[in-house]
């Protein structure tokens, strides 16, 4: 993976794990577990 990509994707899970508690708050919790089991797998494949 070339280190621009790496960065933005960076950016992307830094600017995520801002967004998604203020957003999980009005979620089903059935909804916040599978979308942060997708966000770890993206998180694992990112590596």
């Amino acid at each position: 993976m070339s280190h621009s990509a790496r960065s933005s994707t960076n950016r992307r899970v830094k600017r995520a794990v801002f967004v998604v508690p203020s957003q999980s708050a009005r979620m089903p919790s059935s909804i916040q577990s599978s979308l942060y089991e997708v966000f770890m797998s993206l998180l694992v494949f990112d590596v």
